[in-house]
C-alpha cells in the first residue's frame, strides 16, 4: 500500500504574502516549496482563494512543509 501520495496531499497548501501584513508586525512563517526551499510567507490557504483583507498580497506557489514562524515588529513611519 503506497500512502505517500495522500500523506503529500494533505499537506500541500498555497503560499501568500503580504509585506503590508509584514511591516504592520503580523507574524510571518517559512515553508517549503517543491524544490525544498525556504518561502516566507504572510498566511497558507487549502485552496487557491485568499480572503485576508490585505490589497498588496500575492500567491507565492505551492508549500509542503511548515518549518518556523517569525515574530515581526511594527515598522514605524518617520515623515
Amino acid at each position: 500500500m503506497n500512502t505517500t501520495a495522500p500523506e503529500l496531499a494533505l499537506k500541500v497548501g498555497y503560499g501568500w504574502f503580504s509585506r503590508s501584513s509584514k511591516t504592520n508586525g503580523h507574524d510571518t512563517h517559512i515553508y517549503l516549496d517543491g524544490t525544498g526551499a525556504r518561502v516566507e510567507v504572510s498566511c497558507v490557504t487549502r485552496g487557491t482563494k485568499h480572503e485576508t483583507g490585505w490589497d498588496d498580497i500575492v500567491y507565492v506557489g505551492q508549500v509542503f512543509k511548515y518549518v518556523e514562524s517569525i515574530k515581526n515588529k511594527r515598522q514605524r513611519k518617520f515623515a
